[in-house]
């Protein structure tokens, strides 16, 4: 079986691409395996994601199994047995029907072509059913969320199901990953990812940039569902997004980069226990302040008061004021916008939008090394101003120039490019509607075209999202005031949430066009 190559695709900064380099040191096996950096050889590990993104597997590391030059099978981590398992599989495949196993392969370099050619298909009701059908076969029905190991929130995905009313499957995510250690139940947040399928074992990072989606989401399922206790959790976001001060990743804060004065005996304890590392140098975090007052031997009040005391000592805090105005700050914007307007609450959204405004848009948009990140930006720059016309009556100019000065650079569909792509189309949907200007439909159409042809998947929520407002037309011009919830939710949605704001004679003059 020499003909049997597994490349594994790295990154320098993943935690779980070390522990993979290592797993794959010691399996001894007759099998080439190809180690391939993404920063030494870019050209290669872009080759591998997308024949990763033809078979649907994204992640770091990302394995790639050939047989014959071809490739065969995909993944994300892979432990030890997993690599015995995959070989073993593998063998007994090739042995049964060698014919049939390679025909897929090259389905799959077929896409993988199709891709670079530019071949376009069809974005319609089609696209969008096999799409959710894709999505819900990666549903964790016990825990929420997709897959079992490795788990990301998927904020948009989420939002996507929330649109094609998959209430149910919502519920479980939010409501299990409120329980669960992704979240902060102490300072607020939700931490990037976790290792386990019940949501423990997070990284010990958190960044602006997930939290403002997870806080969108947060706020639709609160108007969707009506879960009551997701206003505290949201609102402990919010404070999150508001404490955090420039790090990587945008604005982002790292557990162990909190620092404290004056801590007592307990509160030592209490963060000992609460924010832990095991062996593997993952956090262990418990899932909730009664198992913390179960361990420390408390009750959940005196548990309430030492955390109390603990945010007040806490030195990781910066107000909005001080905190370096870049890019990352449309997201904040956005979320609260959605919060503002969900709960009722005014939280600073305009202070922040307007202190981006002061300075020239190239200024102050992060540039990337790599041209998608670049676009990246503008994207959430525009949907954010997009937004705040719709909820403060200001920004619509804002988002044109801003659209304007974008450049559309795009190499590859995936889990990186699929969110601001996809804003930039709804965006470019909401433009038409409140301008008129043909150009903005014809760009959401062009693009929206474009990129149908791919396997659209778990990372594909914000794609599904802009698919579904190309498909149901937005209402939101004929209406003088419009908040910024429904920038997702259209028609029915839409009708059944602003009926509670317009009389019903409006609403069917809406209907009748």
């Amino acid at each position: 079986m020499s003909e049997i190559s597994l490349y594994s695709v790295f990154a320098n900064w993943s935690e779980r691409s070390v522990e993979q380099r290592n797993i794959l040191s010691k399996v001894k096996l007759p099998l080439k395996v190809v180690e391939v950096d993404k920063d030494l050889f870019p050209d290669k590990a872009e080759e591998l994601e997308e024949i990763g993104a033809s078979f649907g597997v994204h992640g770091l590391p990302l394995n790639v199994l050939f047989y014959k030059d071809i490739p065969i099978y995909a993944s994300g981590f892979l432990s030890e047995k997993d690599v015995l398992k995959l070989i073993e599989v593998t063998k007994s495949l090739l042995k049964a029907d060698e014919r049939k196993v390679l025909e897929e392969g090259r389905k799959v370099i077929e896409k993988v072509e199709n891709r670079k050619k530019g071949k376009e298909g069809l974005a319609g009701l089609e696209l969008l059913k096999s799409s959710l059908d894709r999505i819900l076969n990666a549903f964790d029905y016990t825990y929420g969320g997709f897959g079992f190991d490795l788990k990301f929130p998927f904020p948009f995905t989420h939002i996507s199901l929330l649109l094609l009313r998959r209430f149910r499957e919502v519920e479980i995510s939010v409501s299990e990953m409120i329980d669960g250690g992704i979240r902060d139940h102490i300072f607020g947040g939700f931490f990037r990812y976790c290792f386990e399928r019940s949501w423990d074992s997070p990284v010990r990072v958190k960044t602006t940039v997930e939290n403002a989606e997870i806080l969108i989401l947060l706020s639709l399922a609160y108007r969707k569902l009506g879960v009551g206790r997701l206003k505290g959790v949201a609102r402990e976001t919010v404070d999150f997004l508001f404490s955090v001060k420039k790090d990587f990743f945008g604005n982002c804060l790292s557990i162990e980069k909190v620092e404290f004065a004056n801590l007592d005996e307990l509160e030592k304890k209490l963060l000992n226990s609460y924010y832990g590392f095991d062996k593997l140098g993952y956090a262990r975090i418990i899932a909730s302040r009664e198992s913390i007052a179960e361990e420390l031997g408390l009750d959940y009040e005196e548990v309430g008061e030492v955390i109390k005391n603990l945010k007040k000592k806490a030195k990781a805090k910066a107000r909005v004021d001080d905190r370096e105005i870049s890019s990352y700050n449309f997201h904040v914007a956005t979320a609260l916008n959605y919060y503002s307007a969900i709960f009722d609450e005014k939280v600073g959204v305009e202070d922040i939008l307007k202190k981006i405004l002061k300075k020239r848009f190239e200024d102050v948009l992060y540039r990337y090394e790599d041209v998608e990140g670049k676009f990246e930006d503008y994207s959430y720059g525009i949907f954010s101003l997009v937004v705040n016309h719709y909820l403060n009556d200001w920004g619509l100019e804002e988002a044109e120039e801003l659209f304007k000065l974008s450049d559309d650079h795009w190499k590859v569909f995936d889990s990186r490019t699929a969110s601001p792509l996809s804003l930039k189309i709804l965006s470019a949907l909401h433009l038409y509607h409140l301008t008129g200007k043909r150009e903005y439909r014809e760009y959401a159409k062009e693009k929206l075209k474009k990129f149908a042809g791919y396997e659209h998947n778990i990372y594909s929520g914000a794609y599904l999202v802009a698919l579904k407002a190309y498909l149901r037309p937005i209402y939101a011009p004929k209406i003088e005031k419009f908040i910024a919830p429904d920038v997702f939710f259209w028609e029915k949605d839409w009708i059944e949430y602003a009926g509670k704001k317009f009389k019903s004679d409006e609403i069917r003059a809406v209907l009748d066009g």
